[in-house]
């Protein structure tokens, strides 16, 4: 009998062993949406994501725009640079824009036609390594 519980014992281990190298699949990347607009402001004005998330700016109406405190990106109609034509020149048009944050921090943005950075029309990203905005 105390042969047959340690063949078990062992068996058990041995699946342990077995499923501690298969590998974990990672989660996916969120999309969180801002709104840009109406009026003068950007809904959540503090969003908190994960690194690799991707905020999607979406015009809800005004000339709008959305830029880097730091001028990593320009958006409206796509971005500045963004190698397709993209502008981003301020616009009343209907326009969405992703932006991904792989950096975690604080990140600032906000409309040049309605602020500056910290000011008017503004926001800021809190990029961290876990969902629930908790880092170690």
């Amino acid at each position: 009998m105390a042969r047959a519980l340690r063949l078990r014992v062992a068996h058990r281990l041995a699946l342990l062993g077995v499923l501690a190298c298969v590998p974990v699949g990672e989660a996916s990347a969120a999309i969180v949406i801002v709104n840009v607009g109406p009026g003068m402001t950007f809904t959540p004005k503090f969003p908190v994501i994960r690194a690799g998330d991707t905020l999607m700016f979406r015009n809800m109406g005004g000339v709008h725009n959305v830029v880097a405190d730091d001028g990593t990106f320009r958006c409206a109609h796509g971005c500045d640079n963004d190698g397709q034509g993209g502008s981003g020149n301020a616009s009343a048009g209907n326009w969405i824009v992703p932006v991904q944050f792989d950096e975690t921090g604080e990140h600032g943005y906000f409309c040049e036609t309605h602020g500056s950075p910290g000011e008017g029309m503004w926001g800021r990203v809190r990029v961290t390594l876990f969902h629930d905005g908790f880092e170690p």
